[in-house]
């Protein structure tokens, strides 16, 4: 889709490969951080970002600490855990954040559409457009996915 990016966050770097990979005919532009402080860097630059997908479990700065961060900043682009980390407390502490979904590391089930979801819902945020609140109608209309 035209005018979207995302953001994929990942300390194993074949895991990121794998996620652009299979997205980069769908999202015009994809960038990459391999640890929650790269990728808050690049958030606060890029005003434009419409989705994250990270993992939760990362060197310097955790998945759940990006999301705090980026949150205390009042910055709403939609987050995607993607992780095999699956503690209970760490779930509700994203959750409490504002987390948008989460994926169970490996399984690719479902990656492209909750990221494509995930990008259409930040899309509408950075845009200011709820005019039309049907967004997985607008979704199949924007992926073909009908």
């Amino acid at each position: 889709m035209k005018d979207q990016t995302l953001l994929v966050v990942d300390d194993e770097e074949s895991i990121v490969e794998i996620i652009v990979e299979k997205l980069e005919s769908k999202v015009s532009n994809i960038l990459t951080a391999s640890n929650g402080q790269e990728a808050l860097s690049i958030i606060i630059s890029n005003s434009y970002i419409d989705c994250v997908i990270s993992d939760i479990k990362m060197p310097v700065l955790t998945g759940v600490e990006l999301l705090k961060i980026v949150r205390q900043r009042e910055i709403e682009v939609p987050f995607i855990f993607y992780s095999g980390l699956g503690d209970d407390e760490i779930i509700k502490e994203a959750v409490k954040h504002g987390v948008f979904d989460f994926i169970s590391k490996p399984s690719l089930d479902n990656l492209q559409t909750t990221i494509l979801r995930g990008l259409s819902t930040g899309f509408k945020i950075r845009k200011n457009d709820f005019s039309n609140n049907d967004f997985m109608n607008d979704y199949q209309k924007l992926f073909d996915l009908e």
